[in-house]
């Protein structure tokens, strides 16, 4: 069943309203939904082709988040620094924190949608987030949960086998 504009339009600011009570995991700054007039200033920007535009803020909609880094690159490296365990724990945190708040996202890529800023774990692709009031459910929780841990499992069979055993033994012992 195709969703009308307005209904898409609907359900990514209901994304967004989540994401800001959930700025922690997302590294959420500032959100304008709502076009105003004359209280934002105009962007003053260069192009790839080093072409200077302007952009009045007042008239764009837009999410502005911390950058980060993007979860391979993270993950990559920590391999080499022997920090990987850390990472996998953050990871794992922001999920939980995540779904205790209620919050599921119907998009389940993980390379895609999460990130970290500096030593945290955070989401970076909140679009699609929906409020999961069934998360309640230890059962529903899990399995949210576990649609990203599938994939960090395989990389984790394929770029650190050893640490397969104790990941899964952290998953297993989750307090959702």
């Amino acid at each position: 069943m195709k969703r009308s504009i307005s209904e898409k339009a609907t359900q990514f600011f209901e994304s967004c309203r989540l994401a800001h009570s959930a700025s922690d995991e997302t590294g959420l700054i500032f959100l304008h939904l709502n076009l105003t007039q004359g209280e934002l200033p105009i962007l003053h920007a260069r192009g790839p082709l080093s072409r200077l535009f302007q952009v009045p803020l007042d008239s764009c909609r837009f999410a502005l988040q911390k950058k980060a880094a993007p979860l391979r690159d993270v993950l990559e490296e920590s391999c080499k620094t022997g920090d990987l365990s850390r990472r996998i724990e953050e990871i794992i945190s922001l999920l939980e924190r995540r779904i205790s708040k209620g919050i599921g996202n119907t998009d389940p890529s993980l390379w895609r949608n999460f990130a970290f800023l500096e030593d945290r774990a955070i989401e970076i692709d909140f679009g699609n987030y929906i409020a999961r009031p069934d998360f309640s459910k230890s059962a529903n929780a899990r399995v949210e949960l576990e649609r990203y841990m599938r994939p960090l499992r395989s990389w984790l069979k394929k770029n650190a086998p050893e640490m397969v055993y104790a990941f899964n033994e952290r998953l297993e012992h989750t307090t959702l």
